[in-house]
């Protein structure tokens, strides 16, 4: 990210066009991109005008609820705001899909140490966004002792922000892992018969998994 910030001159416009890139056909008011690009309004605001000038996105109203409030029923009508889209006319769409979403969007050694206070992690399997395989079903696979589960949630939501798409992960215990290893599990079975990046394997989980399979 900080690589492409410095060739974009902003590691916010970076964001925003992962963003808009991960997201075609929907359209995002100032105040959503601002929040799940963890990017403040006023910088948000910014780089949606320099993106329109030149034609990466285009504007799209967006009915939006105002939430209710506590204790009391929602009888709020929707409201129409000003939204932002991909404009897929954009002359350079294709070299940017390119670098933006087909490039390596962070190391092993980077991902790791982001869920390093997460627990006593054992197993961390990269796949989905993180291989550039959109069709997978999980983007991250994690198991360990003792895990903070929110502060994993907290780790997904930063990396969200960074590369513009919601993750999908799942984080086991270890006797849930080996249980579902032996129950053998459908999700596992996905992503290990599809093609991942195995970050960290402390308890010879792919051999194990082999193993069980070979049972069958």
């Amino acid at each position: 990210m900080e690589i492409l910030g410095k060739l974009f001159g902003s590691e916010s416009r970076v964001k925003l066009m992962r963003l808009f890139l991960f997201n075609q056909g929907a359209a995002f008011c100032a105040d959503e991109v601002a929040e799940r690009s963890k990017v403040n309004l006023y910088a948000a605001k910014h780089e949606l005008k320099l993106l329109r000038r030149v034609g990466f996105i285009k504007r799209k109203g967006v009915k939006k609820t105002p939430a209710k409030k506590r204790g009391t029923k929602n009888t709020a009508k929707s409201v129409s705001k000003d939204g932002w889209m991909l404009d897929e006319r954009f002359t350079y769409l294709s070299p940017m899909q390119k670098l933006l979403l087909d490039t390596v969007l962070m190391s092993d050694a980077e991902i790791y140490r982001r869920f390093s206070g997460a627990g006593k992690l054992k197993l961390v399997i990269a796949a989905g966004v993180f291989i550039q395989n959109l069709e997978s079903r999980i983007d991250l696979l994690i198991a360990g002792d003792n895990l903070k589960r929110h502060a994993i949630e907290t780790v997904v939501k930063g990396l969200e922000a960074e590369i513009g798409k919601e993750l999908t992960y799942a984080a086991f215990d270890i006797q849930e892992l080996y249980y579902r290893v032996g129950m053998y599990d459908r999700l596992l079975r996905d992503v290990m018969e599809s093609h991942h990046r195995t970050l960290l394997d402390k308890v010879g989980f792919e051999k194990k998994f082999i193993e069980a399979n070979s049972k069958k």
